[in-house]
């Protein structure tokens, strides 16, 4: 079966409104159409909903709790973030033919108050843990690339399985891929920007995939990492109470993988194999002529390793 694990100045224009709780359905995600379903998020983002604050960007919509922050600071993160997504798009040349984001449909932000890893739905919506938000520590970009990486063909093969048992698929989706490319793309639309992008794993904000993943590489955590790089199929540790110890060295060398193909093949290439990532390795070969093992191989020796 086809698997995922997921645990990507003025204020004045942006629109400000609170959400009266006979709206509270008309705003839910429909938990019934998702690629992949958090049953965790349901009654939390509900309650958000129900008792919360929205504020509107051009590009995003976010949910805050109510009283959490003054209206000002809830507008000026709702702004940065919306530029942040724009920013992204034009990056990509989005609006993209394979991607499940219908263009122009804002992504929505819920900040919540229970306690969780942040993570994306590929269905148009993130959430963050609102103490990350408040304290400027929310990899929010990050979170946003999912949903705008996220490829309608992958999304409806998900959502075939999940409502016909006879459709299920041999084979895993690539974590280092789906994780990889929004950790590359969410610095260069940082800089390009000029926002600021948290790493939860370094705590920085201008990290360096490269050095990170070789200061690394004398854990014995980090090198059980390298198998799982480039290959389709997902780390059992990283949804764990393990993670913590091998999160950090995923993440940072599946971006280092990815950042290399791209400076090599070129970022069009890459997202091209993003909107194929059930085929992910042989599309790979099919546009740069080169097995995985020999783009890992290249890789490697370009890090010194």
């Amino acid at each position: 079966m086809i698997k995922i694990r997921r645990v990507f100045l003025h204020v004045a224009c942006l629109t400000f409104m609170t959400i009266a709780v006979a709206d509270t359905m008309a705003q839910m995600p429909d938990f019934t159409k998702l690629p992949f379903v958090n049953k965790a998020d349901s009654a939390p983002i509900a309650d958000l909903i129900r008792n919360g604050v929205r504020v509107d960007g051009k590009a995003v919509q976010c949910w805050f709790p109510k009283d959490s922050m003054s209206h000002k600071r809830m507008r000026e993160i709702t702004h940065m973030i919306d530029r942040g997504i724009k920013g992204a798009n034009k990056f990509i040349g989005a609006p993209l033919d394979w991607q499940e984001l219908p263009p122009g449909k804002p992504i929505t932000f819920y900040f919540r108050r229970d306690s969780f890893i942040s993570h994306g739905s590929w269905a148009g919506f993130v959430s963050i843990p609102f103490w990350r938000i408040r304290d400027d520590k929310a990899p929010w970009l990050h979170e946003a690339f999912h949903e705008i990486l996220a490829p309608r063909k992958i999304c409806d093969l998900l959502r075939k399985e999940a409502n016909d048992s006879t459709a299920a698929s041999d084979g895993e989706l690539p974590e280092w891929l789906g994780e990889g490319l929004p950790d590359v793309l969410k610095l260069e639309v940082a800089r390009k920007e000029g926002l600021s992008e948290y790493d939860v794993f370094s705590d920085s904000r201008n990290l360096d995939f490269d050095s990170a993943f070789r200061a690394r590489l004398s854990d014995e955590h980090t090198r059980k990492v390298l198998p799982y790089i480039g290959f389709d199929r997902y780390m059992p540790e990283l949804f764990t109470n393990e993670r913590p110890l091998y999160a950090s060295a995923f993440y940072t060398g599946s971006a280092s993988f990815v950042k290399f193909l791209i400076a090599r093949y070129g970022l069009p290439t890459i997202l091209t194999v993003n909107a194929n990532m059930d085929e992910c390795n042989a599309t790979l070969k099919k546009l740069t002529g080169k097995s995985i093992d020999t783009l890992r191989r290249e890789w490697l020796e370009a890090m010194g390793i």
